[in-house]
């Protein structure tokens, strides 16, 4: 939502993602009110967390704004209070990230705002939908196209985090994804994909006919601070020009 296009899709398989777009694109100041007033110090004790990530777990979509508000509203605190800020979910589809223990969980007021005036500023369109029938169904020749998967683990080191929802991602989902991609930009879609920097998977990406580009990114997920080095990630870009 930084770009600059005429019209937007936003499409993700985790619903309380969608969900929270679109309470901020449609009810910001209600949103932000009841959101804002969980970014006080007495919320951010691990007693309190684990409360209101059990209340979260409790709350099923309800046709009632109160209750979708309160719901969006944990899922920005979790994410915001829990460890490294990631988004894990166990099979049964609870949130299960532990407590991260920072000392003042910065509440984004400005960049929800931002994402507020955009959305109503451009056509924008939600979908609680995965990359399959997001690139098949709804890419046209001449589109721009964004892919951000849940990244495979640096280097093989270790498993990594891939439950953004209780189905997982994993190395087949990666390899469909690229497969997809390159199908996409052969009908004319402008793509680029993210990921860490593999040597598996760049070779796949060069297999497919991607152009890579590398960069460092600052760490956040690792348990030691002296961990957090720069990662090096890869955009895969394809150019669309049907080739």
């Amino acid at each position: 939502m930084a770009t600059d296009f005429d019209s937007y899709v936003l499409a993700d398989s985790n619903g309380d993602l969608i969900e929270l777009y679109l309470l901020v694109a449609d009810e910001f100041r209600e949103f932000n009110a009841y959101a804002k007033s969980m970014f006080v110090p007495e919320n951010n004790r691990p007693d309190r967390y684990y409360h209101l990530r059990d209340r979260f777990n409790e709350i099923r979509l309800d046709p009632w704004t109160c209750v979708q508000v309160e719901r969006a509203a944990i899922f920005l605190y979790l994410n915001r209070h829990c460890y490294n800020g990631l988004c894990r979910y166990n099979s049964r589809g609870g949130f299960n990230v532990p407590f991260g223990r920072y000392r003042k969980p910065y509440y984004p007021e400005a960049e929800l705002r931002h994402f507020h005036q955009k959305a109503n500023e451009r056509h924008l369109e939600l979908y609680v939908m995965d990359y399959r029938r997001t690139m098949l169904a709804m890419t046209r020749p001449g589109d721009s196209l964004y892919l951000d998967p849940p990244y495979l683990p640096e280097n093989n080191k270790a498993e990594g985090f891939t439950a953004y929802n209780s189905k997982g991602f994993g190395m087949a989902d990666h390899l469909e994804l690229t497969r997809l991609a390159a199908q996409a930009a052969r009908s004319g879609v402008q793509v680029v994909l993210s990921n860490h920097s593999r040597h598996d998977i760049n070779k796949t990406y060069r297999e497919y006919g991607a152009r890579l580009h590398f960069h460092s990114q600052p760490r956040a997920i690792n348990s030691k601070t002296i961990g957090r080095i720069p990662a090096r990630e890869v955009l895969a870009v394809w150019d669309g020009s049907n080739s």
